[in-house]
């Protein structure tokens, strides 16, 4: 072996591999008493994962200090990208926003208000190392709703379960890790008035589900429309 075989096979030894990044979107609105909230406990749980991430904050046309309190946190801390709506265009605008800027190999959706946890986030990295191309939560509990609306919620599913070409699992939002190849199909879509849910439903690949409790609400109110023709929103 000549010297330069040994040098070779020397750096190749001590290299650090680069680490995998996972992209976590997150659509705000009107969320300012959950931010502070929201900073701690993402960061408890991915601070101990041996990833790299970048956390993309999409506002959606808030009209209290939702900006002011993520711009804060962006000063400190180089992960974190604001992305603000001149007004309200909907959460799934926020999402396709989101998925435009992601550069992961995984991107992970997770609502501002917390009341689907952060710690099942490594659950979903560990179907996603699977081999899975989509994870998805799934809402076992919906704490602290009223019973009317888990009624309406769980109607709501089942209708466009029941009307949609392609079967769209029941209780399952948004909250979901994609991979890279997901998303970039995603981006192909050429839908003006997207239903992202559906989308990836649509677009295939392999797909798996983790059951989780939903939180009640800690502060504020849900943003999603209460009216039945709204029913892709007000399954959120």
């Amino acid at each position: 072996m000549s010297n330069f075989s040994k040098i070779e096979d020397d750096v190749s030894k001590n290299q650090v591999m680069p680490r995998e990044l996972i992209s976590i979107i997150i659509p705000a609105r009107n969320e300012e008493g959950n931010i502070e909230r929201l900073e701690t406990e993402l960061l408890a749980i991915i601070d101990t994962l041996p990833f790299d991430f970048e956390i993309i904050v999409i506002d959606n046309g808030s009209t209290d200090q939702t900006g002011k309190r993520i711009k804060e946190i962006c000063d400190r801390d180089i992960r974190w990208k604001y992305y603000r709506f001149s007004r309200d265009f909907t959460l799934d605008m926020s999402l396709t926003a989101g998925y435009h800027e992601a550069r992961g190999d995984a991107v992970v959706v997770l609502y501002s208000d917390l009341q689907d946890p952060p710690a099942v986030i490594p659950r979903f990295i560990e179907k996603w190392k699977e081999g899975y191309d989509v994870v998805y939560g799934v809402r076992t509990i919906r704490l602290g709703e009223p019973a009317w609306r888990n009624l309406l919620v769980k109607i709501a599913y089942r209708v466009i379960r029941w009307f949609s070409e392609v079967p769209i699992p029941n209780d399952v939002g948004d909250f979901r890790l994609v991979t890279r190849q997901v998303r970039d199909a995603l981006e192909e879509c050429s839908e003006y008035n997207r239903y992202i849910r559906g989308l990836i439903a649509w677009l295939g690949f392999r797909q798996t589900g983790i059951p989780y409790e939903r939180k009640a609400r800690s502060h504020g109110v849900s943003k999603a429309p209460l009216s039945i023709f709204y029913c892709t929103r007000s399954v959120q």
